[in-house]
């Protein structure tokens, strides 16, 4: 494959800089030849797939912001995951007992049983699951080839960010962009995950909810979007790591009736509001880091477990 896996959007040289960065997870569309999932292609783009972020951020990193681009679709790997997130029932016959070397981890087991780990086993048509016949009956060697090819080199790139960010700036916060379906009682416009908390200072989250609400958008903060993997790996806000996730209600960006397609007026609306947003989310980080917390935050083995029950068409 001639394409990057993962590109880094960077702003033009010689603007001021803040410790902020925004990713996009979930929206890439790229599927190599030489892996076949066992489904038709279309179905590949719009499964589990963040249609319209990508058009929804393409005009941040002209306003001075960092955006991390997976481009390789969900489908074949999710990098918002914990890279042993592997069920027993994906693996061959004859390697399934090695799965245990994989998984061994508490960020998977709930993930795992529902079928949305690390490379997942379905995705949602018309609210029905379906499944993914290339991501069963794998090897370990397949598995691992997976990681080395699609996985790594996000992670790998947005570790180089943060690594610049925190030696310039002392910390730096990390704004996870991502859409939902607005099911199983998920009203709000906009859904603002901080592991209960635990992933940034309150000033933070705070002030984003405000800059939202004044755009008439509802927000809250549901307990099953409470933040994915990125959120539990990059996050250790006593030291200066900040990371919230923020999953746009998809009718914000596409018809109501039909998620595939994009409504262009709402999509000018919502660009709008982030072009404000970012802007001053990184401003507002770059005082947050200046400003000891009084916020006492929990030690990775004192944090409970988020996995919650969430129907994968929410996601």
């Amino acid at each position: 494959m001639t394409d990057s896996p993962s590109i880094l959007h960077v702003p033009i040289e010689g603007g001021d800089q803040y410790p902020l960065v925004v990713l996009n997870q979930h929206s890439g569309r790229i599927i190599p030849p030489d892996i076949d999932l066992g489904i038709p292609k279309e179905k590949t783009i719009l499964g589990l797939s963040d249609l319209f972020i990508d058009d929804l951020l393409r005009d941040i990193p002209a306003m001075g912001l960092p955006v991390l681009e997976q481009r390789i679709n969900r489908l074949l790997i999710d990098t918002n995951r914990f890279i042993g997130d592997v069920s027993e029932r994906q693996l061959s016959h004859e390697f399934r007992q090695s799965v245990r070397l994989f998984n061994d981890h508490q960020h998977g087991s709930r993930l795992i049983h529902q079928g949305r780990g690390l490379i997942p086993e379905q995705f949602y048509e018309d609210w029905q699951p379906v499944q993914i016949p290339g991501n069963t009956d794998l090897s370990p060697e397949e598995i691992e080839e997976r990681k080395r090819r699609f996985y790594a080199p996000f992670h790998n790139a947005l570790e180089d960010v943060l690594d610049t960010l925190y030696e310039q700036f002392g910390g730096y916060l990390i704004v996870d962009m991502h859409s939902y379906g607005r099911i199983n009682g998920a009203k709000s416009d906009i859904v603002i995950g901080h592991l209960d908390g635990r992933s940034c200072r309150p000033e933070l989250t705070n002030r984003m909810a405000e800059i939202l609400s004044e755009h008439d958008l509802s927000v809250t903060s549901e307990r099953y979007l409470q933040g994915g993997y990125v959120c539990k790996k990059y996050s250790d806000p006593a030291h200066g790591k900040h990371v919230i996730q923020v999953e746009i209600a998809r009718d914000l960006l596409a018809y109501p009736d039909n998620f595939t397609e994009c409504n262009y007026e709402s999509l000018e609306i919502m660009k709008r509001v982030l072009e404000r947003l970012l802007p001053e989310m990184a401003k507002h980080s770059l005082s947050v880091l200046q400003t000891p917390s009084t916020t006492h935050f929990a030690e990775p083995d004192q944090a409970p477990a988020y996995e919650q029950d969430m129907p994968l068409a929410a996601q």
